[in-house]
């Protein structure tokens, strides 16, 4: 028998939340096939079986914790497997608890679960207690004797309905809220020139050949902030456990909008990649993202986010930075401005740029040379 054991996802980890089982009891699995979906602080991942063999049991439910280095699942590698065991030894350690707390008998229930597991909704249907039998009701002679009642107004419905937050929404929530007030953040803003960037997208759009995807604002983006972090490497850091730490790689998150909730997958090596390199990992992660079958290594890693909310007619903004990640770059729309040249009003395609940072990884003034850095290439793109 091999141990599948609940991963550590993260340098803090405790506990894993177990999303879904992507295989079945009796399945035949390969190593580093997908097994199972875990649940991160920035998204729900897939993780790969350590191991080949036939998928034994389930310790673990879909949805329930289980501490880091906990055996949730047991697979067999033997081509043969021997029958599997009868119900009352398959069962969750969640519906175990509950039935000896109890006082119940597994070998007497009825379990739903694969392979006849029982699971907990066995348990608590196996000690439901009996439907109560309605009270009687009074005769008309005992009514006139107690004379006048007060009837009571109907229960009205009420004006508001709890909306059920998906995994992605609660991970949003759950992330920010821990950043807002425990990290001492800044913004800076400035406001660039985009005539050289849409030039620079429209040549390289001219040069790209299907199959190719086309360049977006984005890609250029990504590719353009990789080299000023490239440039300032106390930017790229993050702030973990009471230290600040630096990256060994530049890797950019690039925040996606999803129909439950936002995620930021990273594109890494972003210093490296050729910018129709960066616009095809984009299209993967997106792809990734939409579907929920992002890998563990789409969401390690990275200094700073971008987050692009230009396609929505949107000037500018203020992002929260994305913890332990030391900044985050909010991207408006480019629009046709008026500005001052040699001191008279002209009009000129602007975008302007707002990054949030760290107080505790960058100052002030670090944070200004690298906005200057980024605002300078933007404005004089390298291609």
């Amino acid at each position: 028998m091999t141990d599948i054991i609940m991963p550590a996802l993260g340098m803090s980890q405790d506990t894993g939340r177990l999303v879904s089982w992507l295989k079945q009891v009796g399945d035949w699995v390969e190593k580093g096939e997908p097994l199972m979906e875990i649940e991160t602080d920035k998204a729900a991942v897939e993780v790969e079986s350590p191991a080949s063999g036939y998928l034994r049991q389930l310790l673990v439910e879909a949805g329930e914790e289980a501490p880091v280095g906990q055996v949730i699942a047991l697979l067999e590698e033997k081509a043969e497997r021997s029958p599997a065991p009868a119900a009352a030894i398959l069962a969750s350690p969640k519906a175990r608890a509950l039935a000896a707390q109890r006082g119940l008998s597994l070998a007497q229930m009825h379990g739903s679960g694969p392979h006849g597991a029982v699971l907990v909704a066995d348990v608590l249907a196996a000690n439901a207690p009996p439907a109560a039998e309605p009270p009687p009701t009074p005769s008309h002679e005992a009514a006139k004797e107690a004379g006048p009642q007060t009837v009571e107004p109907p229960e009205t419905e009420a004006p508001l309905h709890e909306a059920p937050l998906s995994a992605a929404w609660r991970q949003m929530i759950e992330r920010l809220s821990a950043s807002w007030p425990a990290t001492p953040q800044f913004n800076l803003l400035r406001e660039v020139e985009a005539t050289q960037l849409i030039a620079w997208r429209k040549r390289l759009n001219e040069q790209t050949q299907p199959p190719a995807p086309k360049i977006t604002f984005t890609d250029l983006l990504i590719r353009l902030t990789a080299l000023a972090l490239r440039q300032h490497p106390q930017v790229n850091a993050i702030f973990q456990h009471g230290k600040v730490w630096r990256c060994q790689e530049i890797a950019i998150g690039l925040a996606i909008a999803l129909e439950d909730g936002l995620v930021a997958p990273v594109i890494h090596h972003a210093d490296r990649l050729s910018i129709a390199q960066i616009a095809q990992e984009r299209l993967d992660r997106i792809a990734r993202a939409e579907t929920g079958r992002l890998r563990l290594e789409d969401v390690q890693g990275g200094a700073l986010t971008i987050s692009n909310l230009g396609m929505y007619k949107v000037d500018g903004f203020a992002a929260i930075v994305n913890p332990p990640q030391a900044a985050i770059l909010a991207v408006g729309r480019i629009a046709e401005r008026v500005v001052a040249l040699n001191g008279l009003p002209v009009v000129r395609s602007t975008l302007l740029l707002s990054v949030s940072f760290d107080h505790r990884v960058v100052d002030g003034a670090r944070g200004a040379r690298f906005l200057d850095t980024l605002g300078d290439l933007l404005e004089q793109p390298p291609g």
